[in-house]
């Protein structure tokens, strides 16, 4: 991570070097902007407020990982601030802060549902592979398979930007976008995975495994989770209220369902 990182140290110096406009110059380049389409009055105000871009990524992004990420989430939410900023409501400064965090918490609830959790045995060799990309980022020579394949011990297969879900391993919930080369499953790995999730399921209670199963369809036809809730009400798992509807019904058994989730994840880690 040695690139992410003087990249990091890289931007932090250009944007304390910008200084801070007053509130009147920003309501003029808003004005500017959002009336005459003035591109340079939004890069102007797009370079003056990284700082508060950087404030917020440090705030939120303790590890510092994926920092090139998340400013892109931060900067799009500025654009969005100087596009819908009205001067009678608030400061500029302050409402560009509250679009910026709002686009950063939802760039990291994407990233978490749509990261993917990968075996730990494979940790060492994902690490190994991170760095043999770095080693190439510098060398004229193309990093192929095969040389991936003679240096870290296994053939890979391509995965673009894959998100590696670290609580795997460390339970700490720190998300990374990884490169585009990920380890290829072998066949009896993903055997081996299997049994250890149905053992798993099968000493959940009879609740929490009812909910996984009909959700992802093991042993049965796929449900719906307005489906789930209706049976959970027959089965007495969710107590029916006067005016519940189907609606409440699929949300009462999507938290079944996501507390058994992570019952079971605790059971194969």
């Amino acid at each position: 991570m040695v690139l992410e990182e003087e990249w990091f140290s890289a931007y932090i110096n250009e944007a304390c070097s910008h200084r801070i406009i007053p509130q009147e110059k920003a309501v003029e380049l808003v004005k500017k902007y959002q009336e005459y389409d003035d591109i340079n009055a939004m890069n102007e105000l797009i370079l003056c407020n990284q700082r508060l871009v950087l404030h917020f990524v440090k705030k939120t992004n303790y590890s510092m990982k994926n920092s090139m990420w998340m400013i892109c989430c931060g900067n799009d939410g500025l654009r969005e601030a100087i596009e819908r900023y009205n001067p009678e409501k608030s400061a500029f400064s302050t409402f560009a802060g509250k679009m910026i965090k709002w686009s950063i918490k939802a760039g990291l609830k994407d990233e978490v549902m749509t990261s993917i959790p990968v075996p730990a045995i494979r940790f060492e060799k994902i690490k190994k592979l991170e760095s043999l990309i770095h080693e190439y980022a510098f060398k004229d020579e193309t990093l192929t398979d095969k040389i991936i394949a003679e240096r870290i011990g296994c053939s890979v297969g391509t995965a673009k930007n894959v998100r590696v879900d670290y609580n795997t391993y460390f339970r700490k919930g720190r998300k990374m976008l990884y490169p585009s080369l990920i380890e290829e499953p072998k066949k009896e790995d993903t055997e081996e995975l299997i049994d250890i999730m149905l053992k798993g399921l099968a000493e959940l209670p009879k609740k929490y495994r009812s909910a996984l199963e009909m959700f992802y369809g093991i042993n049965c036809k796929k449900k719906t989770l307005n489906n789930i809730g209706k049976k959970f009400v027959d089965k007495g798992y969710i107590r029916p209220r006067r005016d519940i509807n189907l609606s409440s019904l699929g949300s009462r058994a999507g938290q079944i369902k996501n507390e058994a989730f992570e019952m079971l994840k605790e059971y194969m880690l």
